[in-house]
């Protein structure tokens, strides 16, 4: 196939495979189609994602279709399978069966294509997935897809469980804290400035310090754990909710580019991080959110059968939402002092600098507590 990873140059021929099969229709030709840009794409592997929409005639029917395009390129990515970003690894979770076959808990959405390029690029087409819960989710969203998360780390638990692929993903949260750890380390050089003095005031300073000086504690603590497969990125704006045709809730997970092994537990972190981190949810839902997630997600594990120690589970999600506060000391440290990153941060999250720094300041003091819990029980699990 020619080479270029640009969905301007869409043809007829190469949006046939995909349209035939979203409508299961082997005869069906398109009469038409155009393009909207849903998501720019923030990883430098993803040259974006895009609903493709348009009309096809199977004899004398008229049958409207729609799929979502995402754009995949080696540019800028790990060229280890393992890497944190190697580019291609979504594609051949699909290509390998994984995604259409997952154990138990949640679904991918269903690939109708890939297209695959020269130039070390792929499109992937998939089904357009409708959330019925809206937005802003309501906290019984929060809980049924926690209580999936469950059932699906429940389900992979332990290592004979663990898909054999060679593109998982290991060590992913250590190479995730390793892109921000060096710029973070000059937290201590500015700490008088007002900006950073808001989200992490004097005695917050000495904790988050203290944090990146342990991080490598952390991170031991969660390779010791028991691992199952993870999502790695499992939160609101990558769920989807919606009943099956037989009226069972089920929880869509999108975006497989980070998926590997994974201490049970982790999952929660980015579950209840980032929709406060992206103001999503307010601060102030914190505590609720956490109980909520961690009680549902515990009835997910049980009712897959899971018989474990919850205390390994809990150090599992504390020691991972600790080392999110190794993001919190680079922002602190490289973004929040720089003018010049503030439009940056703004454009990325959607949102205005002074929601952001009210965000990271109601985080911080979480994220500290959760990393004093996990120093507690590094010494009992």
């Amino acid at each position: 196939m020619a080479s270029t990873a640009e969905p301007v140059t869409i043809d007829r021929e190469t949006l046939s495979v995909p349209v035939r099969a979203a409508l299961g229709r082997d005869t069906a030709e398109i009469i038409d189609w155009q393009r909207t840009t849903l998501h720019g794409g923030v990883s430098p592997t993803t040259g974006g994602v895009y609903r493709v929409m348009g009309r096809a005639d199977d004899h004398g029917e008229t049958l409207v279709w729609s799929l979502v395009l995402k754009v995949l390129r080696a540019a800028g990515g790990d060229t280890d399978p393992t890497g944190t970003t190697y580019w291609k690894r979504e594609v051949l979770a699909y290509q390998s069966g994984v995604l259409t076959a997952l154990a138990a808990g949640v679904i991918a959405p269903r690939c109708f294509g890939i297209s695959e390029f020269a130039d070390e690029s792929a499109w992937l087409w998939l089904e357009e997935v409708t959330d019925t819960c809206g937005a802003p989710w309501p906290f019984s969203c929060y809980g049924t897809a926690a209580y999936h998360l469950g059932q699906f780390n429940g389900a992979y638990w332990g290592e004979h469980m663990l898909p054999a692929a060679p593109w998982l993903s290991r060590g992913w949260l250590a190479a995730w804290v390793a892109q921000f750890r060096v710029e973070a380390a000059a937290l201590a050089r500015v700490l008088e400035h007002p900006l950073v003095r808001q989200v992490c005031p004097g005695p917050l300073a000495a904790r988050l310090l203290q944090l990146l000086a342990d991080h490598a504690t952390f991170l031991a603590a969660l390779d010791r754990l028991p691992q199952t497969f993870c999502h790695h990125d499992a939160w609101s704006r990558n769920l989807f909710l919606r009943r099956d045709q037989a009226g069972h809730e089920q929880t869509v997970l999108i975006d497989w580019a980070d998926a590997g092994s994974g201490a049970l537990g982790q999952e929660l972190a980015a579950f209840i991080w980032a929709p406060v981190l992206s103001v999503d949810l307010g601060v102030a839902a914190l505590p609720a959110l956490e109980d909520l997630a961690w009680s549902r997600y515990l009835d997910g594990l049980r009712d897959v059968g899971w018989t474990g120690d919850p205390a390994a589970v809990r150090l599992g999600y504390t020691a991972d939402m600790a080392l999110r506060g190794v993001h919190a000391a680079w922002a602190c440290a490289t973004v929040l002092p720089d003018v010049s990153m503030h439009l940056r941060a703004e454009v990325r999250m959607g949102r205005p600098i002074a929601e952001l720094v009210a965000a990271l300041a109601g985080l911080l003091p979480f994220l500290l507590d959760r990393a004093d819990e996990a120093r507690s029980l590094l010494r009992t699990v």
